[in-house]
């Protein structure tokens, strides 16, 4: 599985972002672009703009690490616990994944 399973995309985090963000320089992550409302990430709330620092007590510092780190630990029938930056505050978001149901083809 990979991150459009998720349903979202994400974007280097970079400094110029990190500047207009107000974060902390030293803040390492991925910023989400997009997300399908209808996606597991857009059920579980997360929007465009948030940042995603760990996803399951890993941290993210490029969309590979990102992209690694789902196809690990987002399977079918899991929750994953992530991590990410809104409005300048920290706050867990938990992914369910659904396992996908049988297209009887």
């Amino acid at each position: 599985l990979g991150p459009s399973t998720l349903g979202m995309r994400v974007q280097p985090l970079t400094q110029e972002a990190i500047g207009s963000m107000g974060l902390d320089e030293t803040t390492k992550g991925v910023i989400v672009a997009q997300v399908d409302p209808d996606g597991v990430a857009g059920r579980s709330g997360i929007i465009p703009g948030d940042v995603i620092i760990e996803i399951a007590k890993q941290p993210v510092d490029s969309p590979e690490t990102f992209r690694n780190i789902v196809r690990q630990e987002a399977q079918p029938g899991r929750s994953v616990l992530v991590r990410l930056i809104r409005q300048g505050g920290s706050m867990p978001i938990i992914l369910s994944i659904k396992v996908p149901e049988s297209s009887g083809e």
